[in-house]
């Protein structure tokens, strides 16, 4: 699967669809997109995303926080 560093400390792979021009071989018969990001303490990215689509966040383990709304893992 292809990977794609996004802002500072983040690594994305990229499961189905394209992110940060990077795309994945899955065979799709929709538009999707479907990413798995990892990042270190402290890390920071901006992930353009595409408006026509619906996205949804799933916080495994640690914390993050998405403009200005704190998750935390397990949640």
């Amino acid at each position: 699967l292809g990977q794609a560093e996004i802002g500072v400390g983040i690594t994305a792979t990229v499961l189905v669809g394209e992110l940060a021009g990077v795309g994945s071989p899955a065979r799709t018969d929709t538009p999707l997109m479907g990413a798995a990001l990892t990042g270190q303490a402290d890390a920071r990215a901006t992930v353009e995303l595409d408006p026509a689509f619906e996205y949804a966040l799933v916080v495994l383990a640690g914390s993050v926080a998405v403009e200005g709304a704190g998750l935390t893992g397990g949640e």
